[in-house]
């Protein structure tokens, strides 16, 4: 993990089932909500939650030191996924036609 400025405390994540957590809202992704799924072997983050250290602390505690793919469903959804992914490292997926949105970002 490599150290960022310090990110907003923020509000954690809610549970929603066994497996399943719903991250609040987010400004930079334009309102837009984002999914943990505990998936066994590889989690999943489906779009990009915000930047701030509950997200960071609650990402940690979920991911268990697994790696996780973060998977971008659409151009509203990318928010903070560059401090995220420089964070935790974690490959993204997206549709290949909105690559260009993140530029240099390692996919």
């Amino acid at each position: 993990m490599s150290t960022n400025p310090d990110p907003e405390k923020g509000i954690p994540p809610r549970q929603l089932r066994e497996g399943l957590w719903a991250f609040p809202t987010d400004r930079s992704s334009n309102g837009s909500s984002a999914w943990w799924i505990g998936g066994d072997p590889e989690p999943v983050l489906v779009d990009c939650p915000p930047f701030t250290k509950e997200t960071i602390s609650a990402l940690e505690r979920l991911s268990e030191g697994r790696t996780a793919r973060i998977i971008l469903t659409s151009r509203e959804a990318h928010g903070e996924v560059r401090k995220l992914q420089r964070y935790f490292g974690w490959p993204i997926l997206l549709q290949e036609q909105e690559a260009y949105l993140l530029p240099g970002l390692p996919l």
